[in-house]
Parts: C-alpha cells; sequence; structure tokens
C-alpha cells in the first residue's frame, strides 16, 4: 500500500502559482507547502514565479531589512557574551553589567537593529526595558539616526496603551532608549499559546491598540510595524502597549525615507507600505485589521513562502474570509476587520479614533447587552453581512430557501414522528437512536400535538416548559458523478447509503419551551442552507451562538441524517459535531475539529482528518488514511488498506486483517493479532509514553520484526538490518513467506504478549438491556465529542467497550493491592476478621432478591498496609452499561477506567487520583444502586475498616444512572458522605433535600444532555436551595477555570456539549478531586487518623464558613469506627 503522506512529485506550475495567489483549498495548500519545505527545486521556482511578476521589477534592490521581532527568545551564551562585552562593569555578581545608573540583569531579546535588555534602576528603585543599539548599526548614520529619533517619537506620546520611553542616552558610543518594562507576554505569544480568541477580547485588545495609535497619530508618528509581536500585554488584566516604534515615520522628518524604500513585516504591511509608496496614519489601520485578523484565526491574512510572494497578495489579493476560520466571532467583527483592510486607503476608517469609537460602542454592548442598545452600524457597507460570513454566501434561516435551491430539491417540514415517505429502514427513527438518543423516553403519540408552525410537543414538564421537536426533510438531485458538501456545526451527524438515485437530508431539532413561538425563537440561531456547486450539491447547518444565549430557550438538540445514492462522493467538515458514516461506497473526505468521526464498511477511498477528537474505523473494504491530533484511532476488522497517524493520541488495532501502517507519536499503539494477516503491516510509535503492545496468538503464522527495548513472551532471535545500517531486529518468524509485521518504537517499549483471555460479559442483563437508555452522542469508547480527546469515557447508552491494555490487565488481576484495580466478588462468607488481601466478607446477590454482587477496588499507590495512615474514599457508581455482565465490566468505564488505563504521576490530576484515593465501585445486577442501601453501607464499613479509609472523607458519585443513585444512597446512608458528585442523573430519586444539610453538592450536566433533561436536574437543586436555605454557585462549562470557584460548597457546572457525557471532562480534570478533599465530616477518634492519608497541610476545610453560607461540620451525626447494625 502507497503511504499516502510520502513525499510526492513536483508540484505543477499552475498549482505554484495558485499557491502563490492564495487560491488553494487548505489541505492542497498545506501538501503543497509540505513539499516546498523537502525541495529546493520547487521553492526556487516559486520564487522566480513570485519575482517574476510586473510589480516586483527591482524590488530585491527596494526591500530594506529590517528587525521582524522585538522579543523573540533569547538563547545561546555566545549572544550574552556579545553583551558583556558592550557593558560597563558592575560589582553586583547576579549581573551582566551596567550602563549607566542601570544594572543589566538579563537579555530579554535581540533584533537586527540591537538588543533588548532588562535593567533595574537603583534610584527609583524600578525595572525597566533598554533597548540598546549594536555596534555595526551605530557605524550608520542613518540607522543611528533613526533609532534616536525612535525615542524622541515615542517620548513625545504619552498614553496608557503607548509603552512610555523614561530616557535616550549614550554608552561607550552607543545610544540607547529605556523604556517602562512590561512583565507580560505579547499578543503574538498569547495567540500561540491560547490560539484564536473570541469577539470579547478582540474588541478589548483591538480599541486598546486603536487608542495607542491615535494617540501616536496625534503627534505626527506612523508606526510602520504594527504587528502581534508588537502589542504587549501587562499584567492579570493584559492591558494594552503598543511598542516597538524602530520604523515610525515622523511627519516632519521625510527625508529620512528614501523613496520607494520597503520597510516593515511583510505579512502585516499596508499595500502602500509594501510598494514602497509613502504612507500616512490609514497605513497603520491596515495593519491593525491585519493584527485582529491574525488574532481571530490564529494565522496571518495573508502567507507565502517568500517575501515576494506574501507582498504580492497584500498589493493584489483578498484574504480569505476571515469566518471561514473563525465562524464563532461575530459579523459586525468581520466587517469591521475588512474595512480596516481594504485596499484603497480612502476606503478605511478615517483615522484610528474613528476605529476606536466603534470598537468602544461594540464592547459596551457585549459587555452588558441588556442595559447597553446595539450600537448603530451604519459603518458597515449594505453586501457586508454577506461578506463577512462563513464561507462568503449568506445563510438561510431555515423555513425558506433560494430559488436556486428550490429548483433543485423539494422541502418539506414534518411535525409528526412519521418517515418522511414509505417508512423506510433508511429513516426509521428507532435506527437512529443508538446514535443520537432519540426515541429513548416514552412517548404516548395519542398525545403527542403537532400545531401549524411544524412543531410537535413530545412531552410535557412538571413547571410551564415541554420538549419540542421540529423534523425538516429535503429531497436532493444529484447525478452518478456528483459530491454532496456537508458543512455541520455541533451535534450529530449520520451518513448512510442507501439504493434510489435522489439525496435525503433530514433535520431533527429539540428544543425545551413554553409554546411554538418560543420554540421558533430557540431556534433562531440556527440556520441551514442548501446551494448548488459546480459539482454537487452543498448543506450547511450552523450555529450563531449569541442568538441562542438570547431566546431565552433551551436547544436541547439538533440531529442531521443523510441518506446518499450509492457511488457519489462525500465531502464532510464538521465543528464540534460526532460524525458517523455507513456504507458508502465512494470517495470520502471528512475534516472534524471537536468532535469523533465514525467510518463503518466503507467501500472506497477514504480521507479523515481530526483536531481533538476520536476517529474508528470498522469493516472498511477500500482505502482509508487518518490524520488524528489530540486524538486516539481505533481500527476495528479492517479487510481493506488503513494508513493512520496520531499526534498526542494513542492507536488500537482490534484485529489485523489488511494492510495497516500505523505512527503514533507522544502516544501508544496496541494491537492483537489472533489471525493470521492477508498484508504486512507496520506499527511504529515515537516521543514519550510511545510504547507498542502486540498481542499475538500462538498459532498465527508471520514473520514479525521488532526494533527497540523488546520485551517478549515469545522467544526471539536477533537478525542484522539488510540495509546495512548495522541495526539489528528481533525476529519471530513462523512462516517465512507469512505476512510481514514490524514494530518500531524509538523512545519507548516494544511488549509482545500472548492474548489473555477476558471473560465474556454474560452474567447478567446487558445496561442497555436493563432500562437506561440510549446513549447520547457516539458515547464510550467511540467519540462523544464532549470529553478527553474528544473521546468520552463512557458509562452509558449504546457505547462499546474499550479493549485494556496488556499492562492494564496486569493491574486488573489478582489480590487487592497498592496501585491495583481488581474485582471482588461477594462470596457470603460472614464477617470473621479477615487478613489483608481476603476475599469479600459481605454476602449480597441473591441474598433476599439483593442486586449488589460485588464491587472493584482501587487502592491508591501510596497504600502499605504496614502504615497508620488513612486514605480518603471515593464511592463511585457506574452508569448502564456496568450494571450486570462480569464485575469487572465496571472498569470499561468513566472513572475506573482512569484507574485502569493512567499511569503517569507527573499528572496533577493522577498524582491526586492514583496516588491519594481508595475508589470503591460496587457492582448491581440489576435494578438501581440505592434499592439495597444496606449491603452499600456493609460494604463500605467493609472496606473502610480493612483497608483504613478515612471514614470522614467518604465521596459518592456517579454518572448517568449510578448518578440517580447518588441522589438515592445520600438519602439513604445520611451522615455517611462528606460530599456527593452526581453527574448526568436526574435528581427525582431525592424525596428529602433536608438529609444533605452539611454535605457538599457538585452536580454536572450537559444542557442539552438528550437522555436526562437538564430541567430534572435544576429542579433538584432549586429543591436543596429552598430547603437548606443556601444557593448554588453556578459555572458555565463542566470544568473550573477560576480557583475562587472551588471555595464554594454547592456547585452547578453546566455544559455545552448535546451529548450524554458530561462526566469525561470532570473526571478528567484535577480540579475535581481538589474540591473534594476539602469536605469532611466530624467522627469519632480512628486509627490512623494522626497520619490523614499524609497531606493535612493540602487538604483544606473542617467546619469552615464556605462562600455558600454554610459551616462545612453541619449534618447529622456520623457513624462510630464500630460495626454497623443491619437495617
Amino acid at each position: 500500500m502507497k503511504n499516502p503522506f510520502e513525499p510526492s512529485a513536483c508540484v505543477e506550475d499552475v498549482r505554484l502559482e495558485r499557491y502563490l495567489r492564495d487560491e488553494l483549498v487548505e489541505r492542497t495548500e498545506a501538501d503543497v507547502r509540505e513539499h516546498l519545505e523537502a525541495c529546493s527545486r520547487c521553492r526556487e521556482r516559486l520564487e522566480r514565479s513570485a519575482a517574476g511578476e510586473s510589480i516586483w521589477r527591482g524590488v530585491r534592490e527596494r526591500l530594506e531589512v529590517e528587525s521582524v521581532d522585538v522579543f523573540p527568545e533569547a538563547s545561546g551564551d555566545a549572544i550574552l557574551d556579545e553583551v558583556r562585552a558592550l557593558l560597563g562593569p558592575t560589582d553586583d555578581p547576579r549581573m551582566l553589567g551596567r550602563i549607566g545608573q542601570y544594572e543589566i540583569q538579563g537579555l530579554i531579546g535581540q533584533g537586527s537593529t540591537g538588543y533588548v535588555l532588562k535593567a533595574f534602576e537603583e534610584r527609583l528603585n524600578r525595572y525597566v526595558a533598554i533597548k540598546l543599539m549594536a555596534p555595526q548599526q551605530a557605524q550608520n548614520a542613518v540607522a543611528r539616526k533613526r533609532f534616536e529619533r525612535e525615542g524622541r517619537a515615542v517620548a513625545a506620546v504619552s498614553h496608557e496603551h503607548v509603552v512610555p520611553v523614561h530616557a535616550v542616552d549614550e554608552h561607550d558610543g552607543l545610544p540607547y532608549i529605556v523604556m517602562h518594562y512590561v512583565g507580560g507576554a505579547s499578543l503574538a505569544d498569547r495567540i500561540e499559546r491560547d490560539g484564536p480568541l473570541d469577539t470579547h477580547e478582540l474588541t478589548r485588545i483591538g480599541l486598546q491598540v486603536a487608542r495607542g495609535l491615535a494617540a501616536a497619530h496625534a503627534q505626527g508618528i506612523v508606526h510602520r510595524d504594527v504587528k502581534p509581536a508588537n502589542v504587549l500585554l501587562e499584567g492579570p488584566v493584559e492591558r494594552v502597549l503598543v511598542s516597538d516604534f524602530g520604523l515610525a515615520w515622523v511627519a516632519d522628518e521625510t527625508s529620512m525615507t528614501r523613496s520607494g524604500t520597503i520597510a516593515g513585516t511583510p505579512q502585516f504591511m499596508s499595500p502602500e507600505q509594501a510598494r514602497g509608496d509613502s504612507v500616512d496614519a490609514r497605513s497603520d489601520l491596515f495593519s491593525l485589521g491585519s493584527l485582529l485578523y491574525t488574532a481571530a484565526t490564529g494565522r496571518p491574512p495573508f502567507r507565502g513562502e517568500t517575501v515576494y510572494g506574501v507582498l504580492g497578495r497584500v498589493c493584489d489579493a483578498e484574504p480569505r474570509l476571515l469566518r471561514e476560520f473563525a465562524p464563532d466571532v461575530r459579523a459586525w467583527f468581520a466587517a469591521f476587520v475588512s474595512r480596516l483592510m481594504a485596499k484603497r486607503p480612502e476606503d478605511r476608517f478615517a483615522s484610528a479614533d474613528a476605529a476606536a469609537d466603534v470598537l468602544a460602542a461594540e464592547l459596551a454592548h457585549l459587555q452588558n447587552p441588556t442595559g447597553v442598545a446595539q450600537p448603530p452600524r451604519d459603518w458597515m457597507p449594505r453586501t457586508a453581512a454577506a461578506g463577512a460570513g462563513g464561507r462568503g454566501r449568506r445563510r438561510a434561516l431555515v423555513g425558506g430557501v433560494g430559488a436556486a435551491a428550490l429548483a433543485a430539491l423539494a422541502f418539506v417540514a414534518l411535525g409528526g414522528a412519521g418517515d418522511p415517505e414509505d417508512g423506510s429502514s433508511d429513516w426509521s427513527v428507532a435506527g437512529f437512536a443508538s446514535l443520537f438518543g432519540l426515541g429513548t423516553q416514552e412517548e404516548d403519540a395519542s398525545e403527542s400535538v403537532v400545531d401549524a408552525d411544524g412543531w410537535n410537543r413530545i412531552s410535557a414538564d412538571d413547571g410551564e416548559l415541554g420538549l419540542f421537536e421540529q423534523r425538516l426533510a429535503w429531497e436532493l438531485e444529484l447525478g452518478p458523478e456528483g459530491a454532496l458538501a456537508l458543512d455541520v456545526e455541533r451535534g450529530a451527524l449520520e451518513v448512510v447509503r442507501h439504493d434510489g438515485d435522489q439525496v435525503r437530508i433530514e433535520v431533527t431539532r429539540r428544543v425545551r419551551a413554553r409554546d411554538s413561538r418560543d420554540s421558533d425563537a430557540a431556534v433562531a440561531g440556527h440556520a441551514v442552507d442548501v446551494a448548488p456547486t459546480d459539482g454537487g450539491m452543498r448543506f450547511e447547518s450552523r450555529f450563531e451562538a449569541a442568538l441562542l444565549a438570547a431566546s431565552g430557550s433551551a436547544f436541547e438538540s439538533c440531529c442531521v441524517r443523510v441518506a446518499l445514492p450509492d457511488g457519489r462522493s462525500l465531502r464532510v467538515d464538521a465543528d464540534l459535531c460526532d460524525v458517523s458514516i455507513t456504507g458508502i461506497s465512494g470517495s470520502i473526505d471528512v475534516r472534524s475539529e471537536g468532535g469523533g468521526v465514525v467510518l463503518r464498511e466503507t467501500a472506497g477511498e477514504a480521507q479523515v482528518t481530526a483536531v481533538h477528537g476520536d476517529v474508528l474505523v470498522a469493516g472498511v473494504t477500500g482505502e482509508v488514511s487518518v490524520l488524528a491530533s489530540d486524538g486516539d484511532v481505533l481500527l476495528e476488522r479492517n479487510p481493506g488498506d488503513v494508513y493512520a497517524q496520531t499526534s498526542g493520541g494513542d492507536i488500537t488495532i482490534d484485529e489485523v486483517r489488511g494492510g495497516v501502517i500505523v505512527h503514533a507519536i507522544c502516544g501508544r499503539v496496541e494491537a492483537r493479532v489472533t489471525e493470521d494477516p492477508a498484508a504486512d503491516a507496520l506499527f511504529s510509535a515515537a516521543g514519550p509514553g510511545g510504547d507498542v503492545f502486540v498481542s499475538l496468538a500462538e498459532a498465527v503464522q508471520l514473520r514479525l520484526e521488532a526494533r527497540g527495548r523488546v520485551d517478549s513472551e515469545f522467544e526471539l532471535i536477533d537478525e542484522a538490518a539488510a540495509d546495512g545500517s548495522g541495526a539489528s531486529w528481533a525476529v519471530r518468524e513462523t512462516r517465512s513467506d507469512g505476512a510481514l509485521i514490524r514494530a518500531l518504537s524509538s523512545a519507548g517499549a516494544i511488549v509482545i504478549a500472548r492474548p489473555v483471555e477476558v471473560a465474556p460479559d454474560t452474567d447478567g442483563p446487558s445496561g442497555a438491556a436493563s432500562g437506561d437508555g440510549g446513549g447520547g452522542g457516539l458515547g464510550g469508547s467511540e467519540p462523544s465529542g464532549g470529553g478527553l480527546r474528544g473521546s468520552g469515557l463512557g458509562g452509558s447508552g449504546s457505547s462499546s467497550r474499550v479493549e485494556p491494555s496488556l499492562a492494564a490487565r496486569a493491574r486488573t488481576s489478582g489480590e487487592p493491592r497498592a496501585g491495583a484495580l481488581v474485582s471482588v466478588p461477594f462470596d457470603g462468607a460472614a464477617p470473621d476478621g479477615g487478613t489483608f488481601g481476603s476475599g469479600a466478607l459481605v454476602s449480597g446477590a441473591d441474598d433476599d432478591g439483593c442486586n449488589v454482587d460485588g464491587y472493584t477496588l482501587y487502592l491508591p499507590r501510596s497504600f502499605d498496609p504496614n502504615a497508620d495512615v488513612v486514605h480518603p474514599v471515593i464511592v463511585y457508581l457506574q452508569g448502564s452499561l456496568g450494571v450486570g455482565g462480569a464485575i469487572g465490566s465496571i472498569n470499561d468505564w468513566g472513572l475506573p477506567r482512569l484507574l485502569r488505563d493512567e499511569t503517569d504521576l507527573d499528572s496533577e490530576r493522577n498524582a491526586l487520583l492514583l496516588d491519594r484515593f481508595i475508589v470503591v465501585s460496587p457492582h448491581i445486577t440489576r435494578g438501581q444502586y440505592d434499592d439495597h442501601p444496606d449491603v452499600v453501607e456493609r460494604l463500605l464499613d467493609e472496606v473502610l475498616t480493612r483497608y483504613r479509609g478515612d471514614r470522614s472523607r467518604v465521596y459518592l458519585t456517579g454518572l448517568s444512572r449510578g448518578a440517580h443513585g447518588t441522589w438515592g444512597l445520600a438519602e439513604e446512608l445520611p451522615g455517611t458522605f462528606a460530599a456527593i458528585v452526581p453527574i448526568g442523573g436526574s435528581s427525582e430519586r431525592l424525596t428529602e433535600p433536608g438529609v444533605l444539610e452539611g454535605v457538599a453538592v457538585w452536580v454536572a450536566h450537559n444542557r442539552p444532555d438528550p437522555i436526562v433533561p437538564f430541567a430534572e436536574v435544576e429542579v433538584g437543586a432549586e429543591r436543596i436551595e429552598r430547603e437548606l436555605g443556601v444557593r448554588f454557585h453556578r459555572v458555565d462549562g463542566l470544568v473550573l477555570e477560576n480557583a475562587d470557584d472551588l471555595a464554594h460548597r454547592y456547585l452547578m457546572t453546566v455544559g455545552r456539549a448535546a451529548n450524554h457525557d458530561a462526566w469525561t471532562d470532570l473526571y478528567c480534570n484535577a480540579e475535581l478531586y481538589r474540591w473534594l478533599l476539602q469536605w469532611s465530616l466530624p467522627v469519632a477518634e480512628q486509627p490512623g487518623a494522626a497520619g490523614r492519608d499524609g497531606q493535612d497541610g493540602e487538604d483544606g476545610i473542617d467546619g469552615r464558613d464556605d462562600a455558600d453560607g454554610q459551616d462545612g461540620a453541619r449534618g447529622r451525626a456520623p457513624r462510630s469506627n464500630g460495626s454497623v447494625p443491619p437495617r
């Protein structure tokens, strides 16, 4: 199989020209760029092509090289030695030297003009930055005069958003400028660290830059080098300071700049500056627009492999639409940037003050949208709404489509629950329920009401709100050679093959509202668009977050289903959306960010690019290539050829069938080989954590070669590599002409072992069959888009089981011990004070119909059976997929999966979770976790006694069905738990909120959860607030970003993902475990209490007054350390 990522032939002339004009699609552009990096011949062709245009005749003679980055990272002792040689002597050994009255502490950066130094001014007890001109530059009279002019120019500008100049002087003949020292990062640093900014931050920063430039312009100064690196962010509030006026042009010093000279940073120049024409203050406005474009998208508006290519685009080409890369940025802001970047200066804003006034008015509205009216936008051209929109076309709101689209489709608003036409299996709601979480609630069709607007009220809440559903459908004509492009944001997308000739698209929207009018308001921010393209049809489903938030109603979910005729090509662009594609025989191209991708039983060529999401490829017979970043890849029984690469994720291969080439960067590869492979395979891993695990059946006939640190259960022989490099392979050969499998690891280990037999989960009914409903999103090991690398931790719904690694299997077998997660079945024995490591001492399942048959137990890595130390305890209740089956099935989902698979103690989360907590997870065969609280109580008492658990710090958490049980057990076992954390579950089992007095509560839920409505959780929180006289501290998002949030005893974190998985983000975050360790209950003295798990200094709050006005010591009196009487 050809590696699709190996260098190709040289780039054609026409493609090079399109590359220069920025006319290539993103992926092709990336391929060309990669080729140029490796091919010097093509780079020379590109430069000749760029420089050959008429506008660039003579540009080589006119181009003036200037400093590009004023504050780059300083590196190398040689530079420091250069600086020391220029400084005067100092008496302080900590300093590099001295300039006048300033002690030089270090080097901030170096540019073509000289050095930027950090210095201390003893007389005023302050740090300053000193820009010292380099000796070779100081010998140039023009350069020296320009440097001195910079100091004088900026000194004349006194403004809060311009870096102040304190002094201009000379040291040993070298001029220097003393400036205010800014301890923060630059805007360029922030973009590199955090990525693109949101509209609010863009507006704030743009306003302050514009005000600083206006102050300079008022003094007759044009900056000429406005770019992110020259915008500094000072202090915690990140006050903006415009810096580096080294290229500034002053109105009364025109003789300083030669006519036709180009000075500045090419990507941020104005067209007139790039051409070498005279400039005025409006040139800085163009650069400001380029700066804001970069901050919004993470990429400069004009790019090229050569300076000439960049300057050509600045002068002649329009940048790609800002919202194409940043669709969440407000349309008015995109139009604002477009006006700043107008090619003709007269088409821009008249001044920096005028631009700043626009931003000031918009910022006031953004900060207080209800108190400050939306400002007038008469500065916007009439076509700005269309031009600033994503993908360059205005989207039509649902309810109508463009005239061109009407000719190609039939639009139907479906109100009822019926199929679009004849009930074809392609379109049965039940067939989609497992994927999208639809049809999982019991709905009485006789009570379903469809109104004239197509809204179907499918359920009613106790209060005023009801759940409304609207279904929209299209039929599109698409020829045999046609291609369908789908651009879908948020929610879920499923594409299946069907045998008809038309494309069928169905959108199902669910909202929680009072009536159909409110339902219409709830979807005002959702727009769809269908339009013909040159080669087929395009469908878009996009969201305007601001309109959704302003509607006041809850948009619950949006699911897009597509039936595609056989043989048609498919292109998918997905943002924060889970994608599933099944049975497609045409070519497939998927680009996904923030969601998972599932590819099943496809027959054509397919390419998947996924960022922050996982990829599952199963049963494909065609050729597939996968590129993943910050996500895992799972390959299941694929007869076709698969190439997969991931950076920051793992690759798992369940049964090697066809040709496989996989490479994990900073991740591991796991492969299971139980049958003779039909083709060769390569498994490789690089970077930290780059281990390769191969599970190899004894009877498999092949040749296996491994290179790296090899640990094998099989006997291997060393063979020299055939390439004459002197390297050797560790080889197992059972058939010389069999398939060749190679395993490579550059930094990790290669483990080759026999398969571990895993008992089938046949001891009881499956969780899905026992009544907890279908999954939200894709769940489990399949991508959910809602959690760690987008994969989710599973635990409810229709999730697939994740096969444990070989190392994880070793940790989940044997007797309880430090760092292990083992299953402990109930054996019916009476308590007898058995020894450490013996079986369970509590009778359970089948005892008077009890549904508890055992538990899994994790003991922290620091656990020592002989040490007098107690450990906090987490009681974990699994979701529906942990119900029934083998006890060890609990470990395949949620929190136990983290305990099973994670080993890196360098992570703050793992250091807390793996090294501090005992975790006990009861296993039930059926029903609910609070059906037999007496058995759970005895189980917990046994664990606390035997393994020295801290009775004052017992915490209860669960997901989905386990969250229902968390509420129920907290009520049934008062005085047991110091804190509870129900996630993704209904609070209906809590009938007496008063029992939670003194118990810390953290509730986590996705607002659009399709399985358990958010309203059911909100009602429970409000009942607690009323009965206990407390208030929940509500946080938008599942993870705490503000350290002050941790101080609250009553927390509610609300996610935005349209799936049932709110637990992944929570369990994967260290803040949860830090929050738990704050809370404790007063108990009678217990053995080992003085040890307190050895971490008392960090653990916090016994009986303190917290932010919610509740004493930590309040609550029912807990049990003593004695035995627990039967209930």
